[in-house]
């Protein structure tokens, strides 16, 4: 399955069960810090800010998507 496919299937069962689907840019979800904003290059897949702020990268993208909706 492509991921066109995979849209298209994703956005069919939405539909038919109501729900609406948004598509975000992923661009830099996983570099921006969701307590100050700024950005910053990850090495691994612990996100550091100076600010403090830390967290798992994967955790930093889904707080900063979860903020665009």
């Amino acid at each position: 399955m492509d991921l066109f496919e995979l849209a298209s299937f994703i956005e069919y069962k939405a539909r038919e069960l109501g729900i609406k689907v948004i598509y975000i840019k992923p661009e830099y979800t996983s570099q921006s810090c969701p307590s100050c904003g700024e950005r910053n290059k990850v090495k691994d897949r612990n996100y550091q800010c100076g600010c403090g702020y830390h967290a798992h990268r994967d955790r930093v993208g889904a707080l900063n998507i979860a903020k665009t909706i």
